[in-house]
């Protein structure tokens, strides 16, 4: 199963890279709306590691696994999310276009029943952190 989701940025393909690549940038962008993060470990490159708990608005933590498959700086990230439930892999492709970034994500989930029931709730939670990301690189542009 596959789940793509697109946005354009109005900011440089490196900055639209750095606000994954650095981890304090990452936990104010990162997950659908009304979550926070912290990250426990964040090590971008092949191999790499990264262990992050998502804290949601009730209270509940949701830790997540991830491998770091493949880095190229500024144009593709590519993981494996190991736990927990669904495990995937996701290509994040920076693209230049004219006006700016456009970021493509792309994840292969493993085939099992329980991944199509997360489907809708996968892809609307990826809008979801795109339009975080897209307001953090607002915030960071006026502030500096």
């Amino acid at each position: 199963m596959e789940i793509i989701n697109t946005r354009r940025f109005h900011h440089p393909r490196e900055k639209v890279f750095d606000a994954f690549a650095e981890p304090e940038q990452l936990a104010h962008g990162w997950g659908p709306d009304g979550f926070t993060n912290t990250i426990e470990r964040f090590e971008l490159r092949s191999g790499g590691a990264w262990h992050v708990t998502m804290h949601a608005l009730g209270g509940a933590a949701y830790p997540n696994e991830s491998e770091f498959v493949e880095v190229v700086r500024p144009a593709r990230i590519v993981m494996v999310h190991v736990r927990p439930l669904h495990r995937f892999e996701m290509t994040m492709t920076y693209s230049e276009v004219e006006d700016g970034t456009e970021l493509t994500w792309h994840m292969r989930l493993d085939p099992h029943p329980e991944n199509a029931k997360w489907q809708g709730f996968i892809r609307e939670a990826n809008d979801q952190n795109l339009a975080r990301l897209e307001a953090h690189l607002a915030v960071r542009t006026v502030s500096g």
